[in-house]
C-alpha cells in the first residue's frame, strides 16, 4: 500500500482519489476549497464518449482575431495577454492542421470512449440519478453549417461513433422545445450527461472518503523532492508531509507548483462562461447548435448554456457581457427562454492540442501529472483516473499512455 497525495479535488482529482483508494492505497486529497468548487462546478455536464475533436482547427487564429475585433464569436483574444500566450497560441495553431487533428482525435478517443461505463462503475448503483445516457442532438441551422462540419463527422465516423441523420421535422418531433427553422440534425445515441456536475464531483469525493481516503481543505504551497531518496514532500498550511507519490491535478494552478521543479506544462486558461436559464419545457438531452458553438444541457436547476472561450489569463475580471451572447444564442434555438437563474465564469486548463498531460514528471519519478483537460474534463476524468492507476501499478491498461506524455511538448 502506497501513501499517495492528490492535489486538486475537481472532477479529475476526485476521480483519481476514488480509483486509487479502491486499489488499496492510502490516499489524501488536498484542495483549498473542497470538491468541485472550481472549473468542475461550471462544467456544461456533457459526457460524450465520441468527443474527439480539439478546440483548434484550420485558420483558427485568423478567426479568433476577427471575432475579437468584432467583439463577438466563440473564441476571443485579450490583447494584453498575447505576449505571454504567444508560444501557446503557436502550438495551438499547429494543432489545427490535419496531422494535429488526427493525433488529437486518436488520443481523445482512447481517453473518452468508455466514459459512461467508467462513471457507472465509479459511482455505484446508489448514484444513478447523477448520470444519464440520454444521447445528444447536434443541430444545424443551414446546409452550409452541415457541410462545414463534415470533417468533424468524418473523424467521429472513423472512430466508430454512432450517428443518425435527422430531418428538421424529425429533430423537432424529438425535441419540441426547439424553434422551427433548422435545416437538419444529427443524433448521437451513445452520448450522455450529468444533470448536476458539482453534485457528481462531491458524490465521488464523499464515496472515496467513506472508503477511507482523507480530504484536507488546505492550500499546497510547494513540492519538496526528498533528498537522496524516493518520495515527494509537500508544504501546506498544515505543515510538511512526505508521500510515496504525489499526483498534481490542480488545473490551471498546477504550474505554480511544477515550474520550480522544471516540470511545467504548456497550459492556458480557456476562460469559459455559463448561464443557467429558465425554460418551461426542457429538452431531454444536451443540444449542440453547431453554428452557434454553444452546448445547452438540461440541468436540475434549468437549462445550462456554455460557450465562449477567452484567452485572457487568470487575473482579468470576468466579462459578463458574454452572458448576453449565450442567452441570445439560446433564444435563437429554443422556444420561451426565460431569465438567467445563475451565471458563472471559470478557468479551464488547456494544452495547445486539447490532449491532457497524464504521465510521470520528467526527472521526478514520484510525481505524476494529470492536468490540461480543457473543456473535456468531465468526459476525461474516469479514463484519466484509470490511466494514473495503471501508471502507478506499472501495468498496461486499455489506454495507451504515449498519447498523454509531456514529452510531446519537449
Amino acid at each position: 500500500m502506497a501513501r499517495i497525495a492528490v492535489i486538486g479535488a475537481g472532477i479529475i482529482g476526485s476521480s483519481i482519489t476514488a480509483v486509487l483508494r479502491r486499489e488499496g492505497h492510502a490516499v489524501t486529497c488536498f484542495d483549498p476549497r473542497g470538491p468541485g468548487q472550481a472549473a468542475s462546478f461550471g462544467n456544461g455536464g456533457s459526457i460524450a464518449p465520441g468527443s474527439i475533436a480539439g478546440t483548434s482547427g484550420p485558420g483558427i487564429l485568423g478567426d479568433a482575431i476577427r471575432w475579437s475585433l468584432a467583439g463577438d464569436g466563440p473564441l476571443r483574444l485579450h490583447w494584453p495577454r498575447l505576449p505571454v500566450a504567444a508560444p501557446w497560441l503557436r502550438r495551438f495553431a499547429r494543432a489545427g492542421r490535419p496531422a494535429g487533428l488526427q493525433g488529437t482525435a486518436a488520443a481523445l478517443h482512447q481517453l473518452h470512449r468508455s466514459a459512461l461505463t467508467d462513471y457507472a462503475q465509479l459511482l455505484g448503483p446508489g448514484r444513478a440519478d447523477l448520470l444519464r445516457t440520454s444521447g445528444q442532438l447536434y443541430v444545424y441551422d443551414s446546409d452550409k453549417a452541415y457541410e462545414k462540419d463534415a470533417p468533424g463527422r468524418a473523424l467521429r465516423r472513423d472512430h466508430g461513433v454512432r450517428m443518425t441523420e435527422l430531418t428538421a421535422d424529425e429533430a423537432l418531433e424529438m425535441e419540441p422545445s426547439l424553434r422551427p427553422g433548422l435545416a437538419r440534425a444529427l443524433h448521437l445515441p451513445d452520448f450522455g450527461q450529468t444533470p448536476n456536475p458539482g453534485a457528481l464531483v462531491r458524490a465521488i469525493a464523499e464515496d472515496a472518503v467513506r472508503d477511507g481516503a482523507r480530504l484536507v481543505t488546505t492550500c499546497i504551497h510547494k513540492l519538496l523532492p526528498v533528498p537522496g531518496g524516493r518520495g515527494m514532500g509537500l508544504l501546506s498550511d498544515h505543515g510538511e508531509e512526505v508521500f510515496d507519490t504525489v499526483v498534481v491535478a490542480a488545473g490551471i494552478w498546477s504550474n505554480r507548483l511544477l515550474k520550480p521543479l522544471g516540470a511545467a506544462v504548456p497550459l492556458e486558461s480557456l476562460r469559459g462562461y455559463h448561464a443557467t436559464l429558465e425554460l418551461p419545457r426542457m429538452p431531454g438531452q444536451p443540444i449542440y447548435p453547431i453554428a452557434e458553438k454553444i452546448m445547452a444541457t438540461p440541468m436540475e436547476d434549468g437549462l445550462r448554456v456554455v460557450g465562449v472561450v477567452e484567452v485572457a489569463g487568470t487575473r482579468k475580471p470576468p466579462e459578463f457581457s458574454n452572458i448576453d451572447r449565450l442567452t441570445g444564442a439560446a433564444r435563437r434555438i429554443f422556444r420561451d427562454v426565460g431569465e438567467a437563474r445563475s451565471v458563472w465564469m471559470g478557468h479551464r486548463p488547456a494544452t495547445p492540442d486539447s490532449v491532457p498531460v497524464i504521465c510521470r514528471a520528467p526527472g521526478h519519478p514520484d510525481l505524476v501529472l494529470a492536468l490540461g483537460h480543457g473543456q473535456t474534463g468531465m468526459c476525461g476524468a474516469p479514463g484519466t483516473a484509470n490511466l494514473v492507476s495503471d501508471l502507478l501499478a506499472g501495468r498496461q491498461g486499455r489506454i495507451e499512455p504515449h498519447h498523454f506524455d509531456i514529452a510531446r511538448f519537449r
